[in-house]
């Protein structure tokens, strides 16, 4: 299943993108099952900071979806940019799936 999101986080996320972490951990209750995704996206892009921070008010865009999942939540837990050595936003985030099959 980690590497299914890993492959969707990545395809959203755009060429610029590197998942930097993931870590998953299952959750169930009496109907439902899925998982808690806790991860790191990383985007190196010009040295225009405008153009690196107006990436993340975008992501996950509005067609963001893993195939065989529900994606009940996911929210922005943190954010830093840095500009040496080059321009990077690097944001993690903490994502609630719901499993569909």
């Amino acid at each position: 299943m980690s590497e299914r999101v890993r492959r969707s986080i990545l395809a959203s996320a755009g060429p610029h993108a590197t998942l930097i972490s993931h870590d998953e951990r299952p959750w169930m209750t009496a109907t439902l099952s899925g998982a808690r995704h806790d991860f790191q996206i990383q985007w190196e892009r010009s040295n225009d900071p405008a153009v690196t921070e107006s990436i993340l008010p975008f992501w996950p865009p509005a067609d963001f979806e893993i195939p065989g999942m529900l994606i009940a939540d996911i929210e922005v837990c943190g954010t830093v940019v840095d500009f040496v050595p080059r321009l990077q936003l690097t944001a993690e985030f903490s994502m609630l799936t719901v499993d569909l099959a």
